[in-house]
């Protein structure tokens, strides 16, 4: 069988990265994936919050699955590159289950995350990324925007589903990183929620959650009598406050 090798190059930002590959990695083996990177790469998790710390070796996710992506928390900006066979999506589906999952993105190029979801979007309750843009198609809500190789996506659907990716057709919109409101205390950590807040009367304003200190936790814009944003949690793995507590209340 003749097949294409390709190499994904992902771009690691200093702290947390939710990342997924359209290639099926040569060495899938998770610290072989991240061995010319180990010094920086900290931490993986998968979506069974199975984990692997490639600088002590220690691996209980097993090989890199096509069928997740993975929060990477990284101390310094890196590239991460992963050569294999690209993933034929006329061959593959991913069978998703009811509830929140790590999503990856196949396509080797950027595409409108409605044009991705359209076949599924009745069963699709929210869409997140890593910056907290979110899809959420009962509201007609959409900040996500553009899906790029190398992004991996937070999805809760409704019920079991199955997603076959729409390889015909293209955006040429770029993914532009947000700038965060300077007074936002944290942001693109691995634990995050959303709210979806009745605000009536105010459109056009600014709507922000606080947390018992009185910091700012999440910001938007309320928008036809709704403020839907995220708002960040702590982030566990650093020794400063970064974000809401769990069950605290805002």
């Amino acid at each position: 069988n003749t097949y294409f090798l390709d190499t994904l190059n992902i771009n690691l930002y200093l702290g947390w990265n939710l990342i997924s590959s359209n290639v099926i990695p040569n060495e899938a083996d998770m610290n072989f994936v991240f061995n010319e990177i180990s010094s920086d790469v900290v931490y993986i998790r998968n979506n069974n919050n199975q984990r692997c710390f490639p600088q002590y070796a220690i691996n209980e996710i097993g090989n890199w699955n096509i069928n997740d992506a993975y929060w990477v928390f990284s101390v310094d900006e890196n590239n991460l590159n992963i050569t294999g066979k690209r993933i034929e999506t006329t061959n593959y589906s991913i069978n998703l289950s009811s509830g929140w999952t790590l999503l990856p993105y196949w396509l080797n190029f950027n595409q409108d995350c409605e044009i991705t979801f359209k076949d599924i979007k009745d069963n699709l309750l929210i869409a997140k990324d890593l910056y907290g843009n979110l899809y959420i198609p009962s509201y007609n809500f959409n900040t996500l925007k553009t899906i790029t190789p190398g992004m991996g996506l937070q999805c809760y659907f409704k019920d079991n589903t199955t997603l076959i990716f729409d390889d015909t057709t293209k955006s040429n919109e770029e993914k532009i990183p947000p700038v965060f409101n300077e007074n936002l205390m944290g942001n693109c950590t691995s634990f995050s929620a959303v709210i979806i807040a009745n605000i009536v009367g105010y459109d056009g304003y600014s709507v922000a959650a606080y947390n018992s200190q009185d910091q700012m936790v999440g910001i938007g814009t309320a928008k036809n009598d709704y403020a839907i944003f995220t708002v960040w949690g702590e982030d566990y793995l650093t020794h400063n406050l970064h974000g809401a507590l769990i069950n605290e209340l805002l």
